[in-house]
């Protein structure tokens, strides 16, 4: 059942589907390698989806015409779908925003968790996966933490050791400003410093793999086998 819809998806990456006249057939560089018929020509995944599913509710596959030499007779033959399924469709979900509120931008901006989008007209649908930049493995749209970008650091003159350094060297007087530029003088002498090493980014991967969740095969029920005859 999941067969129509894996035809669409590879790892996150729409399959450019290509259809021969003269094969009556559709082919995909990553199915068929170089095994594809020079008249193929590139059809969208929408049309794509769209000449399956017609085929599978009643569309025509194909026809023919003759006509008998002898007797004049013509004849004509057309060959349709009919689908055996149980009927059902499936429906789009929106999801939860994982990006900014839902409000904030618009859905095509949006980042959402747990939707599901549908090919055709509900013949099968799959979830979108949240896009994840891997730069030298780096997450650089989120999830960033310091131990994924720092190796090692060392904080210079914290809190504590400012203080020490205010109790030693304040000024005593009975004018706040005086104290307060003797506080700042001290602190000018012992700035907190923060050092780090930032983790190289080079030589790393560049490739994701996502997990597509596809959801079983809805087909149109024309011909209901199971009924009584």
């Amino acid at each position: 059942t999941h067969c129509l819809a894996r035809c669409f998806l590879h790892r996150h990456r729409i399959l450019i589907m290509k259809y021969s006249p003269s094969k009556n057939g559709f082919y995909t560089e990553e199915m068929h390698g170089e095994n594809i018929p020079e008249d193929a020509v590139e059809v969208s995944v929408e049309r794509y989806a769209e000449l399956m599913n017609g085929q599978a509710v009643g569309k025509i596959i194909s026809y023919a015409f003759s006509a008998d030499g002898d007797t004049g007779a013509l004849v004509g033959s057309v060959t349709i779908g009919c689908a055996v399924g149980y009927g059902g469709a499936i429906s789009e979900v929106e999801g939860d925003p994982t990006y900014v509120d839902d409000d904030y931008v618009e859905n095509d901006y949006q980042a959402h968790d747990g939707n599901v989008a549908v090919l055709g007209p509900g013949d099968v649908g799959y979830s979108v996966p949240v896009e994840a930049v891997n730069d030298d493995g780096l997450n650089l749209l989120g999830g960033l933490r310091p131990a994924d970008v720092i190796s090692n650091y060392a904080v210079v003159n914290d809190a504590g050791a400012q203080a020490g350094a205010v109790s030693a060297g304040i000024a005593i007087s009975a004018v706040a400003k005086d104290v307060a530029d003797s506080v700042k003088n001290v602190l000018k002498n012992v700035p907190t410093q923060l050092q780090f090493t930032l983790k190289p980014v080079t030589g790393g991967p560049f490739e994701n793999e996502y997990d597509i969740d596809v959801s079983a095969l809805k087909v149109p029920a024309m011909i209901d086998l199971e009924a009584a005859s």
